[in-house]
């Protein structure tokens, strides 16, 4: 929902498979329960604290700000601070779900108390969508800078506004001398 659909990971693993074909990858979001529980070679996503029995080494850092469409500017105008967002539709990832980038979405409630969060007008499951609704006007949401490529996007509030949330490839201790893992994980540290 959140890394696996993620420019940096499809092209990285899509990179990796040319380079390995002969290696067989199953992509899973994981949604709920312990990793303790499962028997995947591998997870992506932010740092686990209290997580005995596995590796956890960084590989990632994603920056987020606040996009919009040229086409909702136009329409709505742009908040001029962060008390204005009050006044637009704003658009995140669902409370119901684990988001994978932590609290990307606090970029949205700057400036309010933190029970008192500003209202959202539609939540998605995945991060693909929201940058796909907001490409098509529908509001402003939080989104990876390196998805943000389309000269559609406009930032809000410039550089004021970047989070940053990094993602670790953590496996099982026992598993540090599996060759797949260690290969992919020095691919994707690249």
């Amino acid at each position: 929902y959140g890394i696996s659909t993620s420019i940096w990971f499809v092209k990285k693993i899509s990179c990796f498979m040319k380079k390995n074909p002969q290696i067989q990858i199953r992509i899973i979001d994981y949604q709920s329960g312990s990793i303790t529980e499962t028997n995947a070679d591998v997870f992506i996503c932010p740092y686990i604290h209290s997580l005995d029995g596995f590796e956890q080494k960084k590989i990632k850092t994603f920056s987020f700000k606040i996009y919009g469409s040229k086409s909702y500017i136009e329409n709505n105008g742009a908040p001029q601070d962060y008390e204005d967002l009050d006044n637009h539709r704003l658009l995140a990832f669902s409370k119901e779900l684990k988001n994978p980038f932590n609290d990307a979405d606090s970029l949205l409630h700057i400036g309010r108390e933190k029970h008192k969060p500003r209202k959202i007008i539609l939540e998605v499951s995945n991060s693909r969508s929201i940058l796909e609704f907001v490409k098509e006007g529908l509001g402003i949401a939080v989104i990876d800078t390196d998805e943000c490529l389309d000269p559609e996007l406009i930032s809000i509030f410039d550089d004021k506004n970047i989070l940053n949330t990094d993602s670790y490839f953590i496996y099982k201790k026992n598993r540090t001398g599996s060759k797949k893992i260690t290969l992919l994980r020095e691919f994707l540290e690249i």
